[in-house]
């Protein structure tokens, strides 16, 4: 035979090697649009995740329990971001053989299995606290202290690493036909990652999503319980709103600095007055759907944490026991079954690194709080503390309700009623207006005075100065209170007038019949 028609010289070791451990790259059509993807996510989770610690770690304002357990969950899902991505992008065009040594082979699974650890123990951490705040308040109160929310998340990577050493330790270098691979190359736990799967996977889930279903029939009761005292009579001032309303509405007059000679502001502090009788079961029913609003507001946001968090994780777990159980490569597989652990490893790994920079985004978009600082970090901008402070305060001093009064008690008990039926209409609103996290005013005129950082950027509009024979911007008869001639105003698209207060901030004045004609 001429060596034209010799057959090509062939590593007798190749088709071995490739039956043993594969192709070394799956198809263009697969690793491009995977490579492409995981670029987006690493991106995105280094940006949200970093900008998610500097947003907590520059307002005290959210300087929080909730918040350091949500810092500690960025950091834990920062290190699983550089620890996995840039070696899982190399090992998509190249599976073998593995370059990085024994010592990084480790490394990375120790820092791997540490984060993933830590998230999973600061999810269930922060729901319990959750949870505690809300069905046992009194213990919650004492366990949502900063110090006993830092010694936990200490208890969390302490424990999160030492259940990693064991798991990194078994991982080391292992040499098929001269071909470096880093695998599992020692036991030393028997069943050490289905154990894995138990106590970080099945176990916490399990806690949180009973933790999760407490916390709905709580609300749920509380809700019903709340709507049925809040609208009794009763010279009391009402009844209880399980945990969300008061148990009593008692106000106390303050007298505050007059605007008008005939108008005297009085703030509503913490004792009896003569208006309870008349405007405590509005209020507190008003309250208590306030702070039930709140409270839903922080659920939706953890909740929709703990869905995302499961779904991305489970697939991985699932990918994880198929790995152990299934046949090895030599054994007789099926093509189709092949094809489905190849796609389902891609896909179980994509969503495992995804859960590293969906926590921002939820926090971006469920947040107003997480998404004005977010953007004041992305933009770099100022923050605006007071806008941050006052929206943080407790929530006895988030709604400062003052109304106005003079020497006849019907006029007293017409005003407050009015000033109670505003701010029920505008309840619904709340996303809108951010009426929730306002200092609230009401006036004579029977509007609303809204703080100007807490009127959105879309209801505000042109700066017009108020003069002699001007046209008054909020109606005909007088000017508002708070507002004389010559004052510089603003008025916002939806009829509100910017007038300067006694406190030294700045308001914008909503009347009922503006907030009800454009906001709904």
């Amino acid at each position: 035979m001429s060596p034209a028609t010799e057959p090509p010289a062939i590593n007798p070791n190749a088709s071995a090697i490739s039956q043993l451990l594969g192709a070394q790259r799956d198809p263009l059509a697969i690793v491009i649009p995977v490579t492409v993807v995981y670029c987006l996510i690493f991106l995105t989770g280094v940006v949200g995740n970093i900008s998610t610690c500097i947003v907590i770690k520059k307002n005290r304002s959210m300087h929080t329990a909730t918040n350091y357990y949500l810092f500690s969950l960025a950091i834990s899902d920062f290190m699983l971001l550089l620890s996995g991505v840039p070696q899982e992008m190399y090992f998509i065009w190249s599976k073998y053989p593995y370059v990085f040594g024994e010592y990084f082979c480790i490394g990375r699974g120790l820092l791997a299995e540490t984060s993933a650890n830590a998230t999973v123990l600061t999810i269930t951490a922060f729901t319990v606290e959750r949870y505690m705040a809300i069905c046992h308040p009194f213990l919650g109160q004492a366990m949502s202290k900063l110090s006993r929310a830092i010694r936990i998340i200490f208890l969390i990577w302490l424990l999160a690493v030492l259940t990693a050493i064991p798991q990194a330790a078994q991982f080391g270098i292992n040499s098929y036909g001269g071909i470096d691979k880093c695998v599992v190359v020692r036991v030393i736990v028997e069943h050490s990652f289905q154990l894995s799967t138990i106590i970080f996977f099945f176990a916490p889930m399990s806690i949180i999503l009973v933790l999760y279903l407490c916390i709905g029939l709580h609300l749920y009761r509380s809700s019903v319980i709340g709507g049925n005292s809040g609208g009794g009579g009763g010279s009391g001032g009402g009844g209880s709103s399980a945990g969300f309303g008061y148990s009593g509405v008692r106000l106390q007059k303050q007298q505050m600095k007059s605007v008008q000679s005939d108008t005297v502001l009085y703030r509503y502090a913490g004792s009896s007055s003569t208006l309870a009788n008349s405007a405590g079961p509005q209020l507190s029913s008003v309250r208590g759907r306030l702070n039930h609003y709140g409270t839903r507001r922080v659920l939706r946001m953890l909740v929709a944490v703990v869905i995302c968090f499961f779904l991305c994780w489970a697939p991985f777990h699932a990918q994880r026991l198929i790995a152990i159980y299934a046949p090895a490569r030599g054994a007789q597989l099926h093509d189709q079954h092949e094809l489905l652990y190849t796609v389902m490893t891609y896909i179980s790994g994509v969503l495992y690194y995804l859960s590293t920079c969906i926590n921002p985004l939820l926090y971006n978009l469920m947040s107003n709080k997480f998404r004005e600082a977010f953007k004041a970090v992305l933009l770099g901008k100022k923050y605006s503390k007071g806008s941050l402070n006052s929206r943080h305060q407790p929530e006895s001093r988030r709604l400062r309700r003052t109304t106005t009064l003079n020497s006849s008690s019907q006029t007293q008990r017409d005003s407050t009623e009015s000033m109670a039926n505003v701010i029920k209409k505008v309840v619904p609103m709340l996303d809108r207006i951010l009426i929730l996290r306002a200092e609230v005013k009401t006036t004579t005129a029977g509007g609303i005075l809204l703080p100007e950082d807490a009127v959105p950027k879309e209801m505000q509009g042109v700066v017009v100065a108020v003069g002699p024979g001007a046209r008054n911007p909020v109606g005909a008869g007088h000017l508002p209170v708070g507002v004389k001639e010559g004052d510089r105003v603003l008025l916002p698209k939806y009829g509100g007038t910017k007038v300067d207060m006694d406190d030294k901030r700045e308001y914008v004045l909503f009347r009922e019949s503006d907030i009800l004609a454009k906001l709904e």
